[in-house]
């Protein structure tokens, strides 16, 4: 008679149990299916990031106390040029010589995504002090990094665009 008991009660609790694991499993695989996106991995980064030409538009500095400041960006600043390519090299076309011409320095530089991360080291070539940037943001029309400054405590967002100037 005991044991009749507590087979009935195992057996619906058991099936409720089934029903509610079905539940949060189908959930989970239609959530997970929504979020594929590829921008996270290398190969989404590699393919938005090496599309095209950067061009500055903005820099903005994030103090550790919460304050903000604008880095200068004039002009011919918003003129330099990043240019990712797929064998991992960058060109960068900096315009901000000060002599208000906005001729072209060329500057030529590595770059290594960390894999399934938004860590991306530049290094300048040859012999450059490699530094690791964070994206905080890339779509097809923007590309936002965020770098350390020199203090460690502050960072620097750098922000690019596609339009030139």
């Amino acid at each position: 008679m005991k044991t009749q008991h507590i087979i009935n009660y195992v057996q619906p609790l058991g099936l409720k149990f089934l029903v509610v694991l079905a539940i949060i499993l189908s959930i989970t695989a239609c959530s997970k299916d929504d979020s594929n996106d590829d921008t996270k991995t290398s190969t989404g980064i590699i393919d938005k990031i090496t599309t095209g030409i950067w061009y500055l538009e903005e820099q903005k500095i994030l103090y550790a106390d919460g304050q903000t400041g604008n880095v200068i960006t004039d002009g011919c600043a918003r003129k330099t040029s990043y240019e990712f390519s797929e064998d991992k090299t960058l060109v960068v076309g900096l315009t901000d010589d000060g002599s208000g011409t906005c001729e072209y320095t060329w500057l030529n530089y590595v770059f290594e995504l960390h894999s399934d991360t938004d860590k991306i080291t530049i290094t300048q070539t040859p012999g450059g002090t490699p530094r690791e940037y964070t994206i905080l943001e890339l779509t097809p029309d923007k590309l936002v990094l965020q770098i350390p400054t020199n203090s460690g405590k502050d960072k620097l967002n750098i922000t690019f665009d596609r339009t030139e100037g």
